[in-house]
């Protein structure tokens, strides 16, 4: 009987770590990853891996960036961020059995913000940072012009969407300046493990819908004017009397409505506007 004797290497406080995954404070372009490696007397030989995740495809791995590592260590990779795009990213290597292992996923935060009609409210909507801890909380961040970056109160109310995005509303303080949000994933210490890219809204583009059209007057409310609608992106309009008749239905609409032959009336609209909640009201037209 010939004995064997096998040696069991625990290699969990050996393997890579990566930690953290976020843009910089100063520069929502660039991506700094937070590398920890365990217990290990020489350097381990690592590769920075990044795919594009996408609703309908899984694009092939981009291999970013190779070095050694030996302790803990902190990567900026310039331009690599981007406002649209989410990306996971993955480090590559051979753990102290020389078999090759990653570190679990990171996905870089994606914040999108739109104004709703009016301007009032502003619609902010982001990408969760996944495989963060379990105590993980987000902050939402927000800067009025060349104010300084402020958090908004906590109680803002988030809620998941069916793309898996997170969507909260926030109430405009501004309605001459740009304003622009970021949002920070936060450990139960509060350190800052993930931080968005820039996403700001000015007034300038917002969506303005009048329920008023005087069309015995000179002025612009003489026909019903939607001003900004065209910077909007693709949209169909369409308009309806009190009892469910369509007198407007256009894709391209030209600011002249109403016509003569529409009565003095209360009248209903649905604008449904490409990648956007559909707006519904009234306008009251008078002659």
């Amino acid at each position: 009987v010939r004995k064997v004797l096998l040696k069991l290497i625990d290699d969990n406080e050996n393997r890579v770590r990566l930690t953290k995954l976020t843009t910089l404070p100063n520069d929502d372009k660039s991506i700094r990853l937070d590398l920890v490696a365990g217990g290990r007397d020489t350097a381990y030989p690592l590769t920075v891996k990044r795919r594009e995740l996408k609703t309908s495809a899984v694009l092939k791995n981009e291999e970013i960036e190779k070095f050694n590592l030996l302790g803990p260590k902190e990567i900026t990779l310039p331009n690599l961020a981007t406002n649209s795009t989410i990306y996971g990213y993955k480090v590559y290597y051979k753990d102290a059995c020389n078999v090759s292992d990653s570190t679990p996923e990171l996905r870089s935060m994606v914040a999108t913000t739109r104004p709703t009609v009016g301007g009032k409210t502003t619609i902010v909507s982001f990408s969760p940072f996944v495989n963060g801890p379990a105590d993980m909380t987000y902050e939402v961040l927000e800067k009025i012009g060349q104010e300084p970056w402020v958090p908004l109160a906590s109680d803002l109310k988030l809620t998941p969407t069916d793309t898996g995005f997170l969507t909260g509303t926030v109430a405009n303080k501004s309605l001459s300046k740009e304003i622009c949000y970021r949002i920070v994933a936060l450990s139960a210490s509060r350190d800052t493990l993930s931080l968005s890219n820039i996403s700001c809204v000015s007034n300038e583009f917002v969506l303005m819908v009048p329920n008023i059209v005087l069309t015995s007057g000179v002025s612009e409310n003489a026909t019903w004017r939607l001003k900004n609608l065209e910077s909007q992106g693709p949209y169909t309009l369409s308009v309806y009397n009190r009892w469910g008749k369509k007198v407007l239905s256009t894709s391209s609409y030209a600011q002249n409505w109403p016509a003569a032959t529409d009565a003095a009336d209360t009248y209903f609209y649905r604008l449904a506007i490409k990648g956007q909640p559909e707006v519904k009201g009234w306008l009251e037209v008078m002659h």
